[in-house]
């Protein structure tokens, strides 16, 4: 067994010999990387995945369903946020055995909120349903196009009622991971979802965020970082499209293929509020509108009072005459005039972000690029009298143009900001091409050459590899059999042996058998069994 294990080394080896020593290397190096990747994907494959078994509400009960596993020889993670992890493969143990103790595995639920029996305290209940509401909220958002991950805070003011009572309004603040870009109408959406769900009649508490510290969404109306932050989005946008509008106008006409646009909008943001009264004038009426006219008269005699004294009725105009102590009578009359008959109000609320054209402004720059190639300046004679690189040099600087006057009338026409205050410079720049060369680069030269003994070098491997390999021929070992034979054939006749004198042959065939007596007898059997065949 031993001579056969040698036997086989042996043969690796001389099979191991006949490569040379760069063949080994490639030997090694593919031997290493394919063991490598097997190691790695033996270690992903091997490698359990983990899914989400129960979103615990605080640590302590992280803690007891961690203990309730460990005890059934399941292996589980729990991270900051309290969330247990299990093995996929255990995943439905695991619920058994949570089961079994009388936790849910799907995170806080309205039974878990509402199961807590009479001995449970109204303040452990408010939190229960708390979790609930966090748990659910986050679903509903992680579940939203665009939106990674979420974690829901909700605080629930402080009062002597439960979270059930009504017109209770709860802070709520939303942490978002994105993977794409929020708009500001769907992280309103958002705001308003989550005031509805817990029962708030406003949004005046609500704050989303992303994970960037990013304000997305604020419910309340006398923020002013909120405010603002809108208030300059808005104004934004205008301005964006103002630019867009511009830049379109400018480009289409071919004259310019770089336009760039500055706008200053005076945007209003104020809530003013405008009521108009408008009052019409009586048809024929020379006097206009009034609306109370006093008139008052006094004049002094002697003669008596009109009208019976009492509460008889007067048919006529009743004045008052006075008597006064000197004998004399004093008159007064008053007239009140109150007209107005017909009266329009027109109240006027002007909405918020409104642009004032005969205030803003713009400017707009409009640059036409012209490209240049040395063949094309030689043949326009440009290079006569300089070289390439001074004509480059002379025309490097943008040079200012004429802008159309229509310029001005069709972007006032198109923004409604006045022709005063549009400003436009026009330039046109000069981008230069050297001719192309033929002559080719020392670089790409030493690649062809290094590409060239790459391949020549793989392909004298793989030549040295295919060729044979050359087989020693060993003579085979030659028995005593066969070496008395060829003794015999090659051996000289004897002559005659005298028996009284001994010639040098019969002593020296007397000495060894006198030496090798086994040899001789081996010998004469051979001869004896060659006689008789």
């Amino acid at each position: 067994m031993q001579e056969r294990f040698k036997a086989i080394l042996e043969k690796i080896k001389a099979f191991w010999l006949k490569f040379n020593k760069t063949q080994r290397i490639v030997f090694i190096a593919v031997f290493v990387i394919v063991v490598a990747g097997i190691i790695i994907v033996s270690k992903i494959v091997s490698t359990p995945k983990k899914v989400v078994l129960r979103e615990c509400a605080n640590e302590s009960e992280a803690t007891e369903v961690r203990s309730l596993l460990n005890g059934e020889n399941i292996t589980c993670t729990i991270d900051a946020n309290n969330v247990v992890r299990v093995n996929e493969s255990d995943y439905v143990e695991a619920k058994l055995v949570l089961g079994s103790n009388n936790i849910s595995s799907e995170g806080y639920s309205l039974s878990d909120a509402v199961s807590g029996g009479f001995s449970e305290t109204a303040a452990t209940t408010e939190r229960k349903y708390k979790a609930y509401l966090e748990s659910k909220f986050a679903d509903d958002l992680e579940s939203l196009d665009g939106v990674k991950a979420a974690r829901v805070t909700i605080d629930f003011p402080e009062s002597g009622n439960t979270v059930f009572t009504e017109n209770e309004d709860a802070s709520i603040t939303a942490m978002l991971t994105l993977t794409k870009e929020m708009s500001e109408e769907q992280a309103a959406s958002i705001g308003l979802m989550l005031a509805a769900n817990v029962g708030s009649d406003n949004t005046n508490n609500v704050v989303v965020m992303d994970n960037n510290a990013n304000l997305l969404y604020y419910g309340g109306t006398n923020n002013s970082y909120a405010t603002g932050s809108a208030s300059s989005k808005v104004q934004e946008r205008l301005e964006n499209a103002i630019t867009a509008h511009i830049q379109s106008m400018l480009i289409s006409t071919n004259l310019y293929n770089e336009v760039t646009v500055s706008p200053h909008l005076d945007v209003s943001f104020d809530n003013v509020e405008i009521v108009d009264k408008q009052y019409t004038i009586p048809e024929g009426s020379d006097e206009g509108l009034k609306k109370t006219t006093y008139e008052v008269n006094s004049t002094g005699g002697f003669s008596d009072a009109s009208g019976a004294a009492g509460t008889e009725s007067n048919d006529k105009d009743t004045t008052y005459k006075i008597k006064n102590a000197d004998g004399t009578n004093s008159e007064y009359s008053l007239k009140q005039y109150e007209w107005l008959q017909n009266e329009k109000i027109t109240t006027t609320k002007p909405a918020t972000g409104t642009i004032n054209y005969n205030n803003s402004s713009v400017t707009v720059v409009a640059t036409l690029t012209k490209y240049i190639t040395e063949d094309d300046a030689k043949a326009q004679g440009l290079l006569d009298d300089m070289t390439w690189e001074e004509y480059k040099a002379a025309n490097a600087d943008p040079v200012e143009s004429t802008v159309n006057d229509t310029f001005y009338d069709a972007i006032a026409t198109g923004t409604g900001i006045s022709k005063d205050n549009i400003q436009i410079l026009g330039y046109t720049r000069s981008v230069f091409y050297d001719s192309e060369t033929s002559s080719t680069s020392p670089f790409f030269v030493f690649q062809i050459i290094l590409a060239v003994l790459i391949a020549g070098l793989l392909i004298f491997i793989i030549i040295r590899s295919m060729r044979p390999v050359a087989v020693e021929e060993t003579e085979p070992e030659l028995s005593v059999e066969d070496m008395l034979a060829t003794t015999k054939e090659n051996r000289p006749p004897v002559e005659d042996i005298d028996l009284q004198d001994k010639s040098e042959t019969r002593v020296a065939i007397e000495k060894f058998v006198d030496e090798n007596p086994e040899a001789v007898a081996l010998l004469l059997r051979n001869w004896l069994n060659d006689g008789w065949e």
